[in-house]
Parts: C-alpha cells; sequence; structure tokens
C-alpha cells in the first residue's frame, strides 16, 4: 500500500507511529499487522476529503489487498499445525527404537520410550531423559519380534 495522506498525516508516518507506541498491532519487525491495517483504511475512509474521496477503485483494491493478507496468515497457521503433526506423528514412530544422540557435548543412545510434546514440539523419552529430536544422529531399525 503506497503512503496516502490521511487528515494531513500519510499512512506510512500512522504505521511509524503504531510501530513505536506499543499498542500491539504491529509485530516485532515493525510490519503492519491486520488491525493496524483495518485501523489506518478506517481512518483514511474517516478523515477524507469530502471534495476528493477515494476513489472506488482504490477502496477496492486496498480490501483485496486486505482479504489476500488474511488468507495467507491463514495458509501459514494451517502449515504450521500441519508440520507439527507430522513431526508428532513421526516421533511417535520412533517409540521402542533405537536412536544416538548428542547432549552436553556427549554422544548417548538408549531406546525412546515414548514421546512428550513440550510447547508444541514433540521430544523423546529417551533413558529418563527428554530430548529434542534434532539432537538424533541415527536412528537404528527396530528389534524384530
Amino acid at each position: 500500500m503506497s503512503p496516502s495522506n490521511v487528515g494531513g498525516v500519510t499512512s506510512s508516518t500512522a504505521a511509524s507511529a503504531a510501530a513505536t507506541n506499543g499498542t500491539g498491532v504491529v509485530n516485532p519487525k515493525g510490519n503492519l499487522g491486520q488491525d493496524a491495517f483495518l485501523k489506518l483504511l478506517v481512518a483514511q475512509l474517516k478523515y477524507q476529503d469530502p471534495m476528493n474521496p477515494v476513489q472506488g477503485a482504490d477502496f477496492i483494491a486496498q480490501t483485496a489487498q486486505f482479504s489476500v493478507v488474511e488468507k495467507l496468515t491463514e495458509i501459514s497457521n494451517q502449515n504450521n499445525t500441519a508440520s507439527q503433526a507430522q513431526l508428532a506423528m513421526q516421533a511417535s514412530s520412533m517409540i521402542g527404537t533405537k536412536v544416538t544422540y548428542t547432549s552436553g557435548g556427549k554422544t548417548l543412545s538408549g531406546i525412546v520410550s515414548g514421546v512428550t510434546l513440550l510447547a508444541g514440539q514433540p521430544k523423546l523419552d529417551v533413558a529418563g531423559s527428554t530430548i529434542d529430536m534434532s539432537a538424533v544422529s541415527r536412528i537404528d531399525a527396530p528389534p524384530t519380534p
């Protein structure tokens, strides 16, 4: 969205102010979030010059932009959920297998006895310790019955 003049304040100036006032509408990288985008759009409509209103095409373009951002956010959330589910399935398939892993600078090995989900991330339970899957360097085939 290009900077526009809203009541004597450009949208880029308003965005900068939102980034520094701690309202929580801007993410940590300083980019506008959905709430800030909507607030700027409402302010633009509220303070527009009645003799020179926003053109319909501009308003439709801004609305379409918001819809695209909203859908991309939804897709990103779905991808994160699917990724976490895939990791959990991968971790659960390792139960009963012998793994070699690094912990505290030492290379250890043991049988995976279970999986624990901590903050949505699967951790392997090995020999009384909870280890991150990224610490695993080798997975041996499960023993045959």
